[in-house]
């Protein structure tokens, strides 16, 4: 028997031939049970593609079937045929063009009803788009929904292609858009414009709303493609790293977007560090911030998917623990939770929810390593990971065990214009000053620590995060005049703002 609490769990067994049941019970009340089902474990499919390959691959799905290209291999289709049946198999369309070394596509899209391709190694400046609504046919011919080809004029490489208001594509020069009469492409009726020169990267690009954002050629500066009406009557590609570019000087190496609840577009550089940018640009929101993962963890790859009212971050992580390379694949939670004992901040953690108890195994990814918990909403001091486990002080109901990790912010040095000109140079202290925090425990303000816990509090028990403002007294003298707020523990933390009294010397 597991006892559980409202959200998705899962129970491992062995089935035998017999019949098996699968029984929920509760205690009182209606059943909450909105699905029951069963699950097989991990799937595992053959593939042709070498790991050093992977990052180069480019893909576009439509319903079940998603089509996968690389300039080195044969395009592949990945097929569900069911929840545990899939197959990946190469890509045969009637006429197939992709017929040896060299005529292998890196980039694949759909647009308007056809499937596209472009840049393979013999031919990186060609196009290929299938029949109207038919993409297992490659037959040219003059009629318009025939499949069609088509080669670039000027000499550059297709890196990408990317479906929008047009089909656009980002070129090793420049980035080009493909238009046709009344929106239809055909092969009697393309047109082919070239709108920045930026060049592009390898890295596939993502699409948010009317907007294309893709790596430039530099890898460095990540790039805006959208329609101008107003001032142009054309694309432009204009800079959004400007104020993020100090993350990116050793270059971006992949991109994922979520889009809900905030939309928030997650990359990696080639170092494996893992950065965001908060964008809305309707809003005038941009907002970049770094994110090191605990335990030195290094991002191979990353994705997202829709998952309930929000779109999940997945990550293929790499960290070295005792001189063996440990990889996992590790979501990020959207920081929703019912109750301080649910709020999960660790990172390559586990949770258990069941009756107390105070040792924990199933933790030999995390062997000889120390760990930061939670324990019924209360953190715990930070245990050594041994033989998988660990023993704390007390049982716990509700535990959460992972890799601890920091969150700071640092505000930029102060300036007042003063009677006698700027501040800077001066003598600063904030007398003192107030953080305003929603639903939030822990944390220091410049060293000094948030104090939450009243005289009236039970001590043994977790107490619910604090939603208002809180004062610290008297930070010192500096140059700076900066506050740095920090977050160690596995607690929420959000600051809403942060104000105050300064003195200046």
């Amino acid at each position: 028997m597991s006892r559980a609490k409202t959200g998705y769990h899962s129970l491992a067994f062995t089935p035998t031939a017999a019949t098996f049941h699968l029984r929920v019970a509760w205690k009182s009340g209606a059943p909450q049970v909105s699905r029951a089902g069963l699950a097989s474990g991990a799937l595992i499919l053959g593939s042709p593609f070498g790991k050093d390959h992977t990052h180069d691959l480019q893909h576009d799905a439509s319903e079940d079937i998603t089509f996968i290209a690389h300039r080195d291999y044969k395009p592949r289709k990945l097929g569900r045929h069911g929840h545990a049946s899939w197959s990946l198999t190469p890509y045969r369309p009637a006429s197939d063009p992709f017929t040896g070394a060299g005529h292998y596509p890196r980039a694949v899209r759909f647009h308007k009803g056809r499937l596209w391709f472009g840049g393979a190694g013999q031919r990186p400046r060609t196009l290929w788009a299938s029949q109207s609504k038919a993409p297992f046919d490659m037959t040219t011919g003059a009629e318009d929904e025939k499949a069609l080809i088509f080669t670039l004029l000027e000499q550059n490489p297709i890196l990408w292609l990317a479906s929008g208001r047009d089909l656009a594509l980002g070129t090793l020069g420049n980035e080009q858009v493909i238009t046709g009469d009344d929106g239809l492409i055909t092969a009697t009726n393309i047109d082919v414009s070239r709108h920045t020169s930026h060049g592009s990267s390898r890295v596939s690009p993502v699409q948010y709303n009317n907007q294309i954002l893709f790596v430039d050629r530099s890898t460095r500066q990540l790039r805006a493609f959208a329609y101008d009406y107003a001032n142009i009557d054309g694309y432009r590609g204009p800079d959004i790293s400007l104020w993020g570019e100090h993350l990116l000087r050793t270059g971006v190496a992949g991109l994922a977007l979520a889009a809900k609840p905030t939309p928030t577009l997650w990359l990696h550089d080639e170092d494996g560090r893992l950065r965001a940018l908060t964008y809305e640009p309707e809003q005038d929101v941009l907002a970049w911030h770094d994110h090191p993962l605990g335990g030195d963890g290094r991002v191979e790859s990353m994705t997202t998917t829709p998952f309930g009212r929000s779109d999940r971050l997945y990550l293929a992580t790499r960290r070295e623990f005792e001189g063996q390379t440990i990889r996992a694949l590790e979501y990020l939670e959207d920081g929703e939770w019912d109750g301080i004992e649910n709020a999960f901040y660790v990172d390559a953690g586990l949770s258990y929810a069941g009756d107390a108890s105070a040792t924990f195994s199933g933790l030999s990814h995390l062997e000889g390593q120390t760990v930061s918990i939670l324990a019924d909403g209360i953190p715990h001091r930070p245990l050594v990971v041994q033989g998988g486990a660990v023993t704390l002080d007390h049982p716990a109901a509700t535990c959460h065990i992972g890799l601890g990790y920091e969150s700071i912010i640092e505000t930029l040095p102060l300036e007042i214009q003063t009677k006698a000109g700027t501040a800077q140079g001066a003598r600063k202290s904030w007398r003192d000053i107030s953080v305003r925090l929603l639903e939030s425990m822990g944390g220091t303000v410049n060293g000094q620590e948030i104090l939450y816990r009243t005289p009236g509090d039970n001590m043994d028990q977790a107490i619910p995060p604090f939603s208002g403002d809180k004062e610290i007294d008297d930070l010192g003298w500096d140059d700076e005049g900066t506050v740095t707020i920090q977050q160690t523990g596995p607690l929420p933390m959000t600051v809403q703002s942060i104000f105050g009294k300064v003195k200046m010397a």
